[in-house]
């Protein structure tokens, strides 16, 4: 059940008593309009007509034949849920009963701008040229499985796009920053 008027006091309740109710792993954009607080913003504007929209028409995880792609398209078009966001939220809705038997769980990652960086690395292409996101996937899916054939299944059980493309994000990270440190930046 969902309770916005619960959820705000308590999120409310915890911020006068000190606790973090945020943190930058998900940052929630207001897209520039300014809301009385952030704890009314996400609860009203973000989490609430979501939760309308699926008790109205259905999310989409009450269908059969669920894919992680259909979950983040639906997500995706609501206010507040960037495509950063949604996927971050997917990936994580992955892990429970809603998502866990998602037909395309080895299929469908979204490729990210980090991961669309590493992929141009990797197939020698200016690092921020611009790939319809198709031919990215399916650039990801090739790596994955090159991965996947070439692992140690002791020292990595499972892999799965979303890790190869969360990874190939990570190591553009550390690469910009190994190239910040040898120019001297």
């Amino acid at each position: 059940r969902w309770a916005p008027a619960r959820v705000m006091a308590t999120l409310e309740d915890r911020k006068l008593q000190g606790c973090k109710i945020y943190t930058s792993a998900y940052l929630l954009s207001t897209s520039g309009n300014v809301f009385d607080s952030k704890i009314r913003y996400t609860v009203y504007h973000v989490l609430d007509p979501l939760w309308k929209a699926g008790k109205l028409c259905g999310a989409p995880w009450r269908t059969n034949g669920l894919t992680l792609r259909v979950a983040f398209e639906w997500l995706v078009q609501f206010y507040g849920w960037g495509r950063f966001l949604a996927y971050e939220a997917i990936t994580d809705l992955r892990h429970t009963r809603y998502l866990c038997h998602a037909m395309d769980i080895q299929a469908w990652a979204n490729v990210g701008p980090g991961a669309r960086r590493g992929l141009n690395s990797i197939y020698g292409r200016e690092t921020d040229q611009s790939c319809p996101q198709q031919q990215l996937l399916d650039e990801l899916l090739y790596v994955t499985e090159w991965i996947r054939r070439r692992r140690d299944c002791i020292l990595l059980p499972t892999l799965e796009p979303r890790d190869v493309e969360h990874s190939l994000c990570e190591a553009m990270k550390y690469w910009r920053a190994e190239e910040s440190l040898r120019t001297g930046k």
